[in-house]
């Protein structure tokens, strides 16, 4: 009997997916535990394996259809199975009774360890990489990356191997070298000398069209929501910030002192952000009115503390959550923050990873970045943006001192958190930066 593939529900708040990609095509055999399609949400894109063995005997929605969860997407064929059974079956409706799908199942898991020894390794590849080379017709075997296949690395294969193909266009030494420092493909300039010859004058003038024109790049999935809420939060909620420069001498000696503990017990590395993010759910408990949000003209006051953290990733920035924070010791939001970087970074970020974030932290310290405003997660009311630490001179007993600082920026939706409750609990957290021994218990 024809087996059923609906929509997945990947989070609790999940209404509607987007097929994103198919991996199979309608006649091709399907193991259980293989990637059948990707999923493409407002936050994120998962890898769906396949349930049940067979063939993929029909497709239901195609890439870039949006439907709501339960929604019939496919049948698979079991192996034997007439096609012709599915000429005249009857698609249900959609039921919206679908549980929380994991982005790994455990008989997926199980299935992979069976097969591992019978089939090559599984290249790593990004959704969007495996899309275009399966439109290209490129294996992705044959594609040599640093970690993960991008979707850059198969265009850049793809234009190697066109390259191989097409004669190289005729030019004279002097426009291949103008268009070589130009970064212009000599294959998109007209030649106006005879026999369609290159010459300078057509690099210089397909140099001033391109300047010209510029590129268009069209963006959508979580790159395209995350434009959306910015615009959104930027133009309806207002802003105001709060800046503090903080002395952190004692915090930067607490962590070498950390360091070697921390990295035993969790195997990962201590870093400022997971101190920050420590004690950013000790001041959120002193001061729960700033863990709120602004919903439908009323106030909600989150009843835990749900940490999002920013992460730059080749897909843009993505803010995944930690959870129930204020139960964490220091040893657990290491592992936590790690493991949620990984995943992010690598696209295996599952929706409820992204889901219920109640307060965010951003930190630009990495760049060298000194200070700098962040614009509010919606509907969280407020978001702590950290610059780098660095040396400065400042007074200490009323005399010059080189200490390390830190430069805070607490941007708050003034609709839900006055200036005065801003500044009180900005005023704690720095207490508790200055001092961090004193408040680690």
């Amino acid at each position: 009997m024809a087996v059923e593939v609906v929509m997945p529900r990947m989070g609790l708040n999940m209404e509607e997916g987007t097929v994103a990609a198919w991996h199979k095509q309608v006649g091709e055999a399907v193991e259980s535990g293989e990637i059948l399609l990707d999923i493409e949400t407002d936050k994120v894109t998962t890898e769906i394996e396949a349930q049940a063995d067979g063939t993929l005997g029909k497709i239901l929605v195609e890439v870039g259809e949006t439907v709501p969860i339960g929604t019939p997407i496919a049948y698979i064929l079991e192996k034997g199975e007439d096609p012709s059974v599915l000429e005249n079956l009857e698609v249900r409706k959609p039921s919206t009774d679908v549980p929380v799908q994991a982005t790994i199942s455990a008989p997926a898991a199980k299935k992979a360890e069976e097969t591992a020894k019978s089939k090559p390794a599984k290249v790593r590849a990004s959704p969007s990489a495996r899309r275009v080379a399966r439109e290209l017709g490129i294996d992705l075997q044959d594609i040599v990356a640093q970690g993960r296949i991008s979707e850059e690395d198969v265009r850049r294969y793809w234009e190697e191997q066109k390259g191989k193909e097409e004669e190289k266009p005729k030019a004279t030494p002097v426009a291949a070298r103008m268009a070589a420092s130009m970064g212009i493909n000599l294959r998109d300039v007209k030649g106006s000398g005879q026999g369609g010859l290159i010459r300078k004058e057509d690099v210089i003038e397909a140099a001033s069209v391109t300047s010209q024109e510029g590129d268009l790049i069209e963006i959508h999935g979580p790159r395209k929501v995350m434009a959306e809420r910015m615009t959104y939060s930027f133009t309806t909620a207002p802003h105001f910030y709060l800046t503090a420069q903080v002395d952190v001498s004692a915090l930067v000696e607490l962590r070498k002192g950390l360091l070697p503990k921390i990295e035993a017990s969790t195997g990962k590395r201590l870093t400022y952000t997971d101190l920050l993010l420590f004690f950013l759910a000790k001041a959120l408990q002193e001061f729960p009115a700033v863990n709120t949000a602004w919903e439908d003209d009323k106030i909600r006051l989150y009843h835990h503390i749900n940490l999002g953290v920013a992460v730059d990733t080749e897909n843009g920035l993505i803010v995944p959550v930690i959870h129930h924070a204020e139960a964490l010791s220091l040893d657990e939001i290491v592992q936590w923050r790690a493991e949620l970087v990984d995943k992010a970074r690598n696209g295996k970020l599952a929706l409820e990873d992204l889901e219920n974030g109640t307060f965010t932290l951003t930190n630009l310290g990495t760049f060298r970045v000194d200070l700098f405003n962040a614009v509010l997660n919606p509907p969280q009311a407020a978001i702590l943006a950290v610059g780098r630490i660095h040396d400065a001179i400042i007074p200490v007993n009323g005399n010059p001192a080189i200490r390390s600082v830190l430069g805070l920026s607490l941007t708050c939706d003034h609709r839900v958190v006055d200036g005065a409750l801003g500044a009180r609990f900005l005023t704690r957290f720095v207490e508790m930066l200055e001092e961090p021994v004193a408040h680690m218990l």
